[in-house]
């Protein structure tokens, strides 16, 4: 097959699953600002491996527009696609901190929690104030990703609100929030330690946890 780039947009359209795949991680190759039309249209494509090149192909082009496709990614029903969304966002860079930030009061959950482990993966302090405040989210797994976000950029900052976390009904938050505060490091330990007093024994248990290194089931 030619490597045009026009060849590429009409196999992009084929009824082919494979001939559809091999297009999309060309034009992702390439990169192309004229493709961007046709990669917002295969962001609905049937077969997951398409939109999930389309995802990078967009983030190669960058721009405002290839961003809120490829957020639309966020959302989708196969964890591979919204996986690989996270890593093709982050590689556009700290530009779309703000988009990323909107994004976190979005009303659809996972993109919400896709967009925290994308600025965990950005690690940039400008986004502690806006995942300290997803650590009150309603879904389980947005906080997770917001405390695992938080652990990832390693700032004091949101000690406390990490420490609210071993409070959750979720045992996967909790968990989460342990392991996020062992990365703070040191900083950590005095608000660690005073946890430790705290009546309720999940909390102690945590606390212990995250100041020996531990975050085994029990």
């Amino acid at each position: 097959m030619s490597n045009s780039v026009q060849d590429w947009l009409d196999a992009l359209e084929d009824v082919d699953d494979a001939t559809r795949e091999e297009a999309a991680k060309a034009l992702a190759e390439k990169g192309d600002p004229k493709t961007l039309e046709s990669l917002l249209v295969a962001l609905e494509d049937d077969y997951w491996s398409v939109r999930s090149h389309v995802g990078w192909a967009l983030a190669k082009i960058g721009g405002e527009k290839a961003v809120e496709g490829l957020i639309t990614l966020f959302n989708d029903n196969m964890m591979e696609v919204q996986a690989e969304a996270v890593q093709a966002m982050a590689s556009v860079g700290k530009g779309v901190i703000p988009q990323l930030l909107t994004c976190l009061k979005d009303k659809r959950w996972r993109v919400r929690e896709q967009a925290a482990k994308t600025l965990g993966e950005l690690r940039d302090p400008q986004a502690v104030q806006g995942l300290i405040l997803v650590c009150r989210d309603r879904d389980g797994a947005v906080k997770s990703a917001a405390a695992e976000a938080l652990g990832k950029i390693g700032n004091a900052k949101a000690i406390p609100a990490l420490i609210k976390l071993f409070k959750d009904t979720s045992k996967i938050v909790r968990e989460t929030a342990g392991t996020a505060l062992m990365y703070v490091g040191k900083e950590s330990v005095d608000a660690l330690l005073e946890s430790l007093k705290d009546p309720h024994f999940v909390v102690r248990c945590h606390a212990v946890r995250a100041l020996g290194g531990m975050t085994t089931d029990y």
